[in-house]
């Protein structure tokens, strides 16, 4: 496992403010919004995701992906929970962040995005 970190442009002032989602699909962990990155990760610990804003996340495979709220931050945070039915292993929650996100250390993936891309 390995710890990186991932930054949304910081010369454009509008990328400060950004949403953020956080989803599963696979074995991948994606990101989405103002930093958009694939994650790998069959570890059943997760990745832990620490933003700027003071907010962390743990999300975790197995049945689909589950995320849960381990610190608030000044980010509002909505966590939309996907039925645990065990058939569908595409079953992901979903999060949402919005507020100030300067950068976002992730922690457990197995390797860097390859798919690694700012939003302007």
């Amino acid at each position: 496992m390995i710890s990186f970190c991932l930054f949304p442009n910081p010369l454009l002032e509008a990328s400060l403010t950004k949403t953020l989602t956080v989803t599963g699909a696979g074995d991948d962990l994606l990101l989405e919004g103002a930093v958009d990155a694939e994650l790998l990760c069959t570890d059943p610990d997760g990745v832990r995701l620490t933003f700027s804003d003071g907010t962390i996340l743990r999300a975790r495979p197995g049945d689909g992906w589950r995320i849960t709220h381990e610190r608030e931050g000044d980010a509002t945070v909505e966590i939309d929970r996907a039925p645990v039915s065990g058939l569908d292993r595409d079953d992901t929650d979903r999060a949402t962040l919005d507020g100030y996100l300067f950068w976002v250390l992730v922690d457990g993936a197995e390797d860097l995005p390859s798919n690694h891309r700012i939003n302007l």
